[in-house]
């Protein structure tokens, strides 16, 4: 949705949203499901429109929003959740928590969904090398890697259902390993 939009707020709280979200993936079969007016009935307000999509969205607390859309990329449509802040902020989730990533997990794992976690892996080491000068480049240590990116889900076989892609990010710098629900991808 366009930044420029007046978002207004939202009559649910975050974990209303997310259960909303569950209950749209549990009753769908398809995409092509999450038509305009299920999601005008999630909120209860008007969607937008754009040329190759449309969503939903509304400020949940003083520092986060959430935006639904359904859109077409690359020929194929697909749903995009986020919960979203102003630019240049970080404000921390603490508000928006209730229902955590592995709350949101096990949900998932209840319709019917396996997953397999994806981590960051550590790029190739950069080796020392000699300057022009004689003195020898030591890089910079790398940062800590191993941090969890998403949770890719997929229907157990024999279950009809999405690919589902669930990125988390930590509740706050005091509590980073307390995982939230940053964004939920389906297609």
């Amino acid at each position: 949705m366009p930044d420029t939009e007046v978002i207004k707020p939202s009559r649910f709280n975050a974990e209303q949203v997310l259960r909303q979200l569950l209950e749209l993936i549990r009753s769908s079969e398809s995409v092509e499901d999450f038509t305009p007016e299920r999601l005008e009935g999630m909120e209860g307000g008007p969607v937008k429109y754009w040329e190759e999509g449309y969503g939903v969205g509304a400020w949940l607390t003083q520092h986060w929003t959430y935006v639904i859309e359904v859109q077409k990329a690359l020929g194929t449509w697909g749903l995009t959740f986020r919960f979203a802040h102003r630019p240049g902020a970080s404000p921390p989730m603490t508000d928006i928590c209730k229902l955590d990533f592995a709350g949101f997990a096990t949900e998932l794992e209840a319709l019917g969904y396996e997953h397999e976690s994806h981590y960051d892996s550590a790029p190739p080491s950069a080796a020392p090398r000699p300057l022009p000068d004689g003195r020898t480049y030591r890089p910079p240590p790398r940062p800590e890697h191993g941090r969890l990116l998403y949770e890719y889900f997929r229907p157990t076989s024999g279950r009809r259902g999405f690919a589902i892609k669930v990125i988390p990010r930590g509740e706050s710098s005091d509590n980073a390993k307390h995982q939230c629900v940053q964004s939920v991808w389906i297609d």
